[in-house]
């Protein structure tokens, strides 16, 4: 058996948080239909739509990004191409402002 290319294991310490994250962003989304709902209607719905299914691209993205990963820390190469972050990041935002203007309009 071969010891693991990155001692520290981050990659795979990586990997297990980006699984997190997305469940967390699958689970944001689809709470966030039932507040959004009676207020923006159709929009809050397809936030959620939106966020769901990033989240599950998250999910099956994850694998073959982990192999990269790893394999570009074993070879002291840099590996991120930062758009997960970015689309995780905007998505999030966009059902945090949906959130708010929903509890703001709706209580007026």
């Amino acid at each position: 058996m071969s010891a693991p290319a990155d001692p520290g294991l981050q990659p795979e310490r990586t990997a297990l948080a980006w699984r997190r994250t997305s469940l967390a962003l699958i689970g944001l989304s689809l709470g966030s239909a039932r507040v959004t709902w009676p207020v923006i209607g159709a929009w809050g719905l397809a936030l959620a739509g939106a966020g769901s299914a990033l989240g599950v691209w998250l999910v099956l993205r994850g694998g073959p990004r982990y192999a990269r990963h790893s394999t570009a820390v074993a070879s002291g190469e840099g590996a991120g191409d930062g758009l997960a972050p970015l689309l995780a990041s905007l998505l999030t935002m966009a059902i945090a402002v949906a959130g708010i203007v929903s509890v703001v309009v709706g209580h007026h």
